[in-house]
């Protein structure tokens, strides 16, 4: 196997199908054992790569920090809503919506930062929603469940 066919399959990989490479390089005398001993080396080096980026983008602080720090603050700040909640039920909501609407439209501007904030950002809102709609059902489920045996 030869650098050269390797290097030459991952120029032209991306603007041309993998048979017409082959192709192109079995026309220019290269061994057909090189050129698919090439497109081996080339798919396994794509694959760890791959691998090796996810696992990068977990280890990193700056994913953790958004994963866990971006439900924390809007979970906080839904409190302190709540807490302030001398205003009337409809203000309330308004005021609520508008901080969930600002720290999402925040969420945005920080995951331009990176892949691994916009990662960590992905992980938090799946959160977000995931566990408040589970929690969701298993309540209604037993509302149903009582006022079924009644």
């Amino acid at each position: 196997m030869s650098q050269e066919i390797v290097r030459y399959i991952r120029e032209n990989r991306g603007a041309y199908t993998n048979e017409a490479i082959s192709r192109n390089l079995l026309d220019a005398g290269h061994d057909p054992a090189s050129v698919e001993a090439a497109w081996r080396a080339v798919e396994s080096g794509e694959l760890a790569a791959s691998t090796a980026r996810e696992r990068t983008i977990v280890r990193t602080p700056s994913f953790w920090l958004t994963l866990l720090g971006y439900p924390a603050v809007l979970i906080g700040l839904t409190v302190l809503v709540g807490y302030l909640g001398a205003l009337e039920y409809a203000s309330l909501l308004f005021v609520a919506g508008l901080g969930i609407a600002g720290i999402a439209a925040l969420g945005l501007v920080i995951a331009r930062r990176g892949i691994a904030v916009a990662a960590g950002l992905g992980g938090a809102l799946t959160l977000l929603v995931l566990v408040p709609f589970v929690l969701l059902v298993i309540v209604a489920g037993i509302c149903l469940v009582s006022v079924a045996r009644m």
